[in-house]
């Protein structure tokens, strides 16, 4: 009956917004849970390479705020500050750093993601960045 068929389209269309709630919901928990395990691990990361877990907390509130309103993820940017950090020697130069090429990388129109970082060195490899990115045409 048309009045059967009418519960039968009511019920499908609750269970896709029943879904879609959740989905969102899981989503949301899940990327709390990750920025938190950010958040937790990054101070006792940079005090083993000898940072106090201070100046690791000032350099987690430039990395936020340095994407605030952007495309990358905490994770991503804290990533790639370790591991510019740990080339360059010194956590504020990774910091700014980090902020800098992940800007430069979005400007180019390409995700930040895991950057190439550096060299033994403590350089930047402008080689290791993608070609056609875009994010290298003014170097």
């Amino acid at each position: 009956s048309r009045a059967s068929a009418s519960m039968v389209a009511l019920g499908n269309i609750a269970s896709k917004v029943v879904t879609a709630a959740f989905n969102t919901v899981k989503n949301s928990v899940s990327a709390a849970v990750s920025r938190l395990d950010t958040l937790n691990n990054f101070p006792l990361v940079m005090q083993s390479l000898g940072y106090s877990a201070d100046d690791a907390n000032i350099s987690i509130s430039k990395l936020s705020d340095g994407i605030e309103g952007l495309p990358t993820t905490l994770n991503e940017i804290v990533s790639n500050t370790q591991l510019l950090t740990a080339s360059l020697g010194d956590l504020d130069k990774g910091t700014e750093t980090a902020i800098a090429l992940n800007n430069m990388f979005l400007a180019g129109g390409q995700g930040a993601g895991q950057f190439p970082c550096t060299s033994g060195s403590g350089e930047i490899e402008i080689n290791d960045i993608p070609a056609g990115s875009g994010a290298t045409a003014d170097i």
